[in-house]
């Protein structure tokens, strides 16, 4: 047949296709150095009875102890008193083990928090530092009371791990699943809190000493897709009021599912957000009277993510923007979570020591010392969360109309000493003032609060306090604070010294005496910007960057292309430190003095802010690929595209070297591999949609043109350039850009929104036409089996001989009369297709309809699994509307009959014109790319549904009108 052979056009597509597949495989199996610590425990799991019922016959609840010992389980459920922690796995998850190919040894999460909250409530609280705390803004409801709101020193009680054993069940991949979930975990709240009654009245019928008050309200703890549970509990209409207060997500998608191909769950998901939404509304009567205040008014939510290395669930997926009020909650990455610094993988979040060490102690410092539960007030509770979590760095980057620094410095009881005055004072330096004329002036720092982040000789981490050794995975400790001193309270001055002489208390030979260097510098100094072509020519051509000595210490990188969409490796290379001449060096050559240089300058670290996933922290800048997890050339991007990285070029000095600064040699590339897996990942549900929109639109040239053109014909034409690929991919982009401007919503990046689109497009017809050569070779190679087993079958049975020959003649017989045979009002002989166009014909529109129906059979694949999963496990069947939507699809490949292509439909005229199924395609078509703009690809479904009945509800108008079905085609019959 003819039209079966791909134009060069369709094979480029198809090559970068595969190449962005291949180089995005590449990315995610290749391992991923994190610098995570393993969490180890020793644990023991003891079930909790349960009511007879259908859930509770599925799931199982069950209590973690942290122990090697046996125990008698009644007894230690007779003396439960702590502070209840239920615990939510995630999709495919289990209580006691993740299930996972990759990792067989993966701990959940549970186990390594149980294990790690355990511990630190018998260490006490974590050494209080005198680095800046984080503090609420007035946006997130600050004030004096709350920020000046202390830590404990001391933790007044224990947490109660409890767990739901949800069968690994596949969460993410099915709307019912996610509610059975949700109802069971309900279930298991009201349960854990009837237990701890259950446990004093035993122990008061046993005349035991009654101590501290009974728990009202459970802490949820969910991964991945238990945390969306947790909050699809907290809004359930059978919830006790009140019994859940606080909730803490890890690697959790709050604003879609990860795979969003299913509409049930789409919808679930759009349900829950919205009753979210409305919960902290204040309740009023349809006349304006007040009745309540907002039904999750004491609701505080803390979203983690892993950053840029959590390949399943984006960081644009955890924000709680347009969900949570930033008074009620905020979402913070692991690259910017204090004393973690890390990105790691969605399931490394699960064992992380790093993490898990912080997150505990976070949660045992929320407990109220008076009474033994959590605090009650909400903002006490969101201040200790920031303050356990954020580090003193702001979220946000702005050089001029905020700085990232306090006016609230933490200095204490400081004298300065200068020539002709002292000054004594509790805020340093704003009450200052400087004599111009004195050539040195030193800041005296009297007592022991404030910690100076610096080196000593033996090239360990030095502060007031204590010498800390460095750990295992990096060489500097991420500062969490930054000291801020203006030009007008610093005038005249380049540098401040600070000195710290050795500890006396050391054991051993005292450290050399080691000194850190701060520099005053103007914002607009060390300004460097990338422009696009700089960035995409780099790869290519590599121009270097030197920052000599006596340069600024924090240089703005500023970056033209989001580095969320296009990373950029960063190399910094020492080049010279001040030792030349001064007898530290033989002639050892420029290997020992970059090896010595390196060990003298402090390592460089580089903060990157982004709109979407906030501050992401670069340790030891030497090599490495500056990456943030953000989601830019989205619909609903808002903002500059620009990500503002600010390199501290940080400089270390021992005793008896003169020369305090360090020069470096810097290149930046693009990485053109974590670019293309970067791509994949965050717009692959667009593409899925665009998948859809590519069908019907090729089905609507099919529909339009005579004869009938073969599928891969029609994706073809579809491409080009200017007509009719403009109008198709480009005006539906026009019209959510117009669409945006009469709502007034936040306008997305121009520029960057249209070449991602398009792009998604391409890759989406060249994803079709793979497709379609599949199908074709697969349909080829039935019809070779086909003929040559009837071939063989034929030469080995007489009969068949027999019968083969009478067939030849009846058919033979046929032609022949219907070429002389002739209808009225049939075409003329000339204009008269043959009969082997015709069935060419049906075989083209048969294939584009078997192509969208396969393309929906991979939508619902993950759906599948799911429901295969849950077979002869007396589960119930999948969502109505899921089901009624794929009874749709099959209807549309019964109905949408050659016949139908050829005919009006039966519904009123547009502008004086029948309405055609083209015309029903294009629409459709038009509708699936917008839903793959707006990220929600399940919608490309209910366009499917929508043309499956437009087709059956024509196809049965025609049949009881008796209408003619075929309306201008000539089809050959027999006589």
């Amino acid at each position: 047949m003819q039209g079966f052979r791909p134009s060069l056009r369709a094979v480029v597509l198809i090559i970068a296709l595969l190449w962005v597949v291949v180089v995005t495989l590449y990315g995610l199996l290749k391992p991923i150095s994190n610098g995570c610590v393993m969490t180890y425990m020793y644990p023991t799991y003891i079930p909790i009875s349960t009511a007879e019922g259908v859930l509770s016959a599925k799931y199982g609840l069950y209590l973690y102890h942290e122990g090697w010992r046996n125990i008698d389980f009644k007894e230690h459920l007779k003396n439960l008193k702590g502070v209840p922690v239920l615990f939510i796995p995630g999709n495919g998850g289990s209580y006691k083990q993740a299930r996972s190919s990759f990792l067989p040894l993966l701990l959940v999460l549970v186990r390594s928090l149980a294990a790690e909250s355990e511990r630190a409530y018998q260490g006490g609280a974590l050494e209080h530092t005198f680095y800046r705390e984080a503090y609420l803004t007035s946006e997130e409801g600050g004030n004096a009371d709350v920020n000046d709101f202390q830590l404990p020193n001391q933790y007044a009680n224990r947490l109660d791990w409890f767990s739901v054993d949800l069968e690994g069940e596949h969460s993410a991949m099915d709307g019912r699943i996610l509610e059975e979930h949700t109802e069971y975990v309900v279930y298991a709240i009201h349960r854990i809190l009837d237990q701890y009654k259950e446990s004093r009245d035993a122990r008061e019928r046993e005349g035991a000493a009654i101590t501290g008050s009974l728990p009202k309200s459970v802490i949820l703890i969910g991964h991945s897709m238990g945390g969306f549970v947790a909050r699809a509990a907290t809004v359930h209409p059978h919830l006790r009021k009140s019994t859940v207060e606080t909730i803490l997500t890890l690697s959790s998608p709050h604003q879609s599912p990860p795979v969003a191909l299913q509409p049930s769950l789409g919808h679930y998901y759009e349900s829950i957000n919205q009753e979210w939404r409305q919960g902290y509304d204040v309740q009023t009567t349809q006349t304006g009277e007040y009745v309540s205040s907002p039904k999750l008014s004491h609701v505080v939510i803390v979203s983690i993510s892993g950053g840029y290395n959590d390949y399943q669930v984006r960081s644009k997926l955890e924000s709680l923007d347009g969900i949570v009020p930033p008074t009620h909650g905020f979402m913070i990455g692991s690259t910017s979570m204090k004393n973690v610094w890390l990105s790691m993988e969605h399931q490394a979040i699960c064992w992380c020591n790093q993490l898990v060490v912080q997150v505990s102690h976070t949660l045992l410092s929320l407990i109220d010392s008076r009474r033994g539960q959590p605090l009650s007030d909400t903002q006490k509770r969101l201040a200790i969360l920031s303050k356990m979590l954020r580090s003193g760095i702001q979220q946000s980057f702005k050089w001029r109309s905020q700085l990232f620094w306090s006016t609230r410095v933490p200095f204490k009881d400081v004298k300065y000493t200068a020539v002709s005055q002292d000054h004594t004072f509790s805020d340093c330096p704003s009450s200052v003032h400087w004599s111009d004329d004195v050539p040195e002036r030193d800041l005296y720092i009297q007592k022991k609060t404030v910690n100076i982040l610096a080196m000593d000789g033996r090239r360990r981490w030095l502060d007031i306090l204590e010498l800390i050794e460095p750990g295992s995975q990096t060489e500097q400790a991420s500062p969490s604070a930054l000291l801020h001193l203006g030009p007008e309270e610093m005038h005249g001055f380049r540098y401040l010294t600070i000195s710290v002489a050795p500890h006396t208390t050391i054991s051993g030979s005292p450290p050399t005496t080691s000194m850190a260097i701060g520099q005053f510098f103007n914002p607009d100094e060390g300004e460097i910007e990338f422009s696009p072509i700089s960035m995409l020519s780099s790869r290519h051509f590599h121009e270097d960057i030197f920052f000599k000595e006596d340069h600024p210490l924090a240089f703005n990188l500023s970056f033209a292309i989001n580095l969320g969409l296009l990373p950029v490796t960063f190399s910094l290379k020492t080049t010279s430190c001040g030792i030349k001449g001064s007898g530290l060096l033989d002639e050892g050559g420029d290997m020992d003095n970059t090896k010595l240089c390196k060990q003298r300058c402090f390592p460089p670290v580089a903060f990157a802010w982004d709109p979407t996933s906030g501050l992401h922290i670069f340790p030891n800048l030497y090599s490495e690929t500056l990456v943030v997890d953000s989601s830019p050339a989205l619909w609903t991007s808002t903002g500059a595209e620009k990500t503002v990285v600010l390199l501290l070029l940080f400089i270390f000095l021992i005793p008896l070297q003169l020369d305090p600064h360090c020069s470096y040699k810097a290149s930046l590339a693009v990485s053109v591999t974590k670019a293309a897996s970067r791509y994949l990942l965050l717009y692959c549900p667009k593409m899925f949609a665009f998948n859809v929109a590519v069908l019907f639109f090729a089905l609507m040239r099919q529909a339009h043109e005579r004869p009938i053109p073969s599928i891969l014909k029609a994706v073809e034409t579809n491409l080009r350039i200017p007509f009719p690929f403009l109008p198709l991919a480009v005006v539906p982009i026009l019209f959510c850009l117009f669409f945006s401007f009469i709502t007034s919503q936040p306008f997305p990046p121009f520029c960057s929104f249209i070449i991602v689109s398009i792009t998604c497009y391409l890759l989406s017809n060249g994803f079709i036409i793979l497709l379609i050569l599949v199908s074709e070779l697969v349909f080829y190679v039935a019809a070779y089996l086909h003929v040559s087993m009837k071939r063989r079958l034929v030469d080995c049975l007489p009969f068949f001989n027999v019968r083969k020959k009478e067939v030849d003649d009846r058919s033979e017989g046929n032609c022949s009369s219907q070429q002389v045979t002739s209808q009225p009002g049939s075409p003329s002989k000339e204009n008269r297709p043959s009969y082997s166009q015709a069935q060419e014909d049906i075989f083209h529109q048969r294939h584009g309809l078997l192509v969208l129906h396969l393309v929906a059979a991979l939508m619902f694949g993950p759906s599948l699994v799911s429901w295969l999963q849950r077979i002869g496990m007396h589960k119930s069947f999948p969502r109505f509307l899921d089901s009624l939507l794929c009874i749709c699809m099959i209807l549309h490949g019964i109905f949408s009959s050659e016949s139908l292509v050829n005919s009006s439909l039966p519904f009123p005229r547009i502008l004086g014109q029948e309405m055609s199924l083209s015309f029903i395609y294009l629409i459709a078509g038009i509708y699936c790319y917008l839903s793959g703009l707006n990220m929600v690809p399940y919608k490309a479904m209910y366009a499917m549904g929508a043309v499956s009945i437009i087709s059956f509800t024509s196809t049965v108008v025609q049949v009881w009108t008796g209408a003619p079905r075929d309306r201008g085609k000539w089809k050959p019959r027999r006589q």
